[in-house]
This record gives structure tokens, C-alpha cells and sequence, in this order.
């Protein structure tokens, strides 16, 4: 299911999900895993402890595929490290564009850390795309014991530089047209795209704006449409 906003108007392209009590940004109990041995074994194993002159108490946290750690719907109530599984991390300047952020794969990434500065809502949507772990910190708690915190705060400096990076990249912010077009060079000719849910689903829109897109192909020449909902790529 998914729910279409302009952003203009304080909206984008959506999931459901994002707006359900459960994927709020952790503010509900429902995703709280209560194992403190497997906090005491993600702990010792990225050494995340030694990120911190402090002594925080982390909560284990679990979100299904689909569902949102951050969202620009919601304020983010806390400070989180990835410890399993896989997130993506987009914006969507448009309607019918979604921005893929390619950030640098390693150890505990961290989530909510400009919120930690502004706790205003945030700029990028962080969707899980595997089932994934996280340590959390509540904000609310541990702003201010953070920003004293200069162990901390040095090792967010080198965080930030990272993020930097992969934010100002050439592949950042590319329209719709342009992901679906390298969607095409990478795929098979042979095989008809056909899943237009799932499609979708990937590029991060809604399927009437990936028709209207893929409609558009067929009548540059890259595509031909064989019937409803099936296009042929034209090799």
C-alpha cells in the first residue's frame, strides 16, 4: 500500500507503514528486543563503548523490511547503531524522484546524529531493507550529556566527513527517468519487465509515476510495451 503527497505541501511519496505507530522513528515499545546478552555481544563486538566518555545504557531495538528508522514524518527521538541487518537511505526532492544516498558500508552506523544538533525532523527517510538490529539511545535523555561528551563528539566529527561525501556524489538526486534507464542497462533484455509493484517498490515511487516513466521510454525506442503492464527492453 502506498500514500501519494506532494512535497510541497509537506508530502511525498510513501509507504503506509511510515505513518504506523510502530515504525514512528522507535517511539514505540514494540520493537524493543529485551536480550542483554545480545547487547553485552554487539557491544564488545564493535566496540561501541569506546565511541563514548560517558557510560550510556542502550536499548536493543528490531525493525522488519519496509519499516522506517527515520523519517521526515516524524522527529527523531532517538540516537541509533546499526549492528545487523541492512538500511536504505534516500530523499525524495519531488514527487516522481527519489534521491539514493550510496553511503560506505561499515561497522554500527550510526542514525540520528544531526538530530542530536536539531531536533527538528529529519532531512532523509532511513528504510530497513533486511530485517535489522540496532542499539538506541533516547535523545530526550542523553542530548546533553552527548554534547559534553567530546570522545563522542570526535568520533561523530569523522562520521559526518563520511556522510559528506556520499551526499555530494554525482549519483546523488537522479530524476526517476535516469534510475529506470540504469535499471534497464543492468537487466537482462531478455526478460520483460513485468513486476511493476515491485519495480516500483525498488526505484522508491509510486507505480502510475514508473508507468508514466516507462511509457515515456517506449516512445524514445528503449522500450516496447507488448500489452498492459509488460514492456519488452528493445536490444
Amino acid at each position: 500500500m502506498s500514500v501519494l503527497f506532494t512535497k510541497n505541501s509537506f508530502s511525498v511519496l510513501c509507504k503506509a507503514d511510515i505513518i504506523q505507530t510502530n515504525t514512528r522513528n522507535g517511539g514505540s515499545r514494540m520493537n524493543i528486543v529485551s536480550s542483554p546478552d545480545r547487547v553485552d555481544a554487539y557491544l564488545k563486538e564493535y566496540r561501541i563503548a569506546e565511541f563514548f566518555s560517558c557510560d550510556p545504557v542502550f536499548t536493543l531495538r528490531r525493525y522488519l523490511p519496509g519499516e522506517m528508522l527515520t523519517s521526515p514524518f516524524a522527529q527523531t527521538r532517538l540516537l541509533q547503531f546499526i549492528v545487523e541487518g541492512e538500511v536504505i537511505l534516500y530523499d525524495m526532492p519531488n514527487e516522481d524522484t527519489v534521491a539514493e544516498i550510496e553511503t560506505p558500508a561499515h561497522k554500527a552506523r550510526m542514525i540520528g546524529d544531526a538530530e542530536l544538533f536539531d531536533p527538528d525532523f529529519p532531512t532523509f527517510f532511513v528504510e530497513a531493507k533486511t530485517e535489522v538490529y540496532t542499539l538506541s539511545l533516547p535523545l530526550k535523555e542523553y542530548r546533553g550529556k552527548l554534547l559534553d561528551d567530546n570522545t563522542f563528539l570526535r568520533y561523530l566529527c569523522r562520521g559526518f566527513t563520511v556522510k559528506l561525501a556520499a551526499a555530494t556524489s554525482p549519483e546523488y538526486r537522479l530524476p526517476l527517468r535516469e534510475q529506470l534507464v540504469r535499471y534497464i542497462e543492468s537487466s537482462d533484455k531478455d526478460t520483460p519487465i513485468r513486476d511493476m509493484k515491485h519495480l516500483a517498490y525498488l526505484l522508491h515511487t509510486s507505480t502510475r509515476n514508473l508507468s508514466r516513466a516507462l511509457n515515456s521510454l517506449c516512445e524514445e525506442g528503449l522500450l516496447e510495451r507488448s500489452k498492459k503492464g509488460v514492456y519488452l527492453i528493445r536490444k
